[in-house]
């Protein structure tokens, strides 16, 4: 996870009472916000907004992550994140991998995702379930 992601989930975490799900904040702006799940509780979002998983940190060999939309109507982008350092991009294996859910405009109701990590050399897999309701 990049220190950037890690610095506003420790922020929106810090804000939250632990014992109060999570709202959705409803931005003046109209385009929605980001979200990273912590860990497997469920919670709230607009059609306007985006759910964001990362997968493994550049240079991780052999290790796959798949986001997959089980349930609902949403869909799942995957694109490479690089750094950039001194204005030089800096491409170690493929990329961190990054991976977008987002509801479909208008579309409402539950939608679960899991977050399949399999190892370099095909061990077990490690899957992991998320829950968010888009209101």
């Amino acid at each position: 996870m990049s220190l950037f992601f890690a610095i506003v989930l420790a922020v929106c975490v810090a804000s939250v009472p632990a014992e109060e799900p999570a709202a959705a904040p409803n931005p003046s702006s109209g385009s929605g916000c980001v979200y990273v799940p912590g860990d497997g509780k469920p919670f709230d979002i607009s059609d306007k907004d985006t759910v964001r998983f990362s997968g493994p940190s550049a240079g991780s060999t052999g290790v796959k992550t798949v986001v997959k939309v089980v349930h609902g109507d949403a869909t799942v982008t995957e694109r490479p994140v690089y750094s950039v350092v001194k204005g030089k991009v800096i491409r170690i294996g493929g990329g961190a991998p990054e991976f977008d859910v987002r509801p479909k405009p208008g579309k409402k109701g539950t939608v679960k995702v899991t977050v399949t990590t399999t190892p370099a050399g095909g061990g077990d897999s490690e899957v992991k379930h998320y829950e968010f309701e888009v209101k």
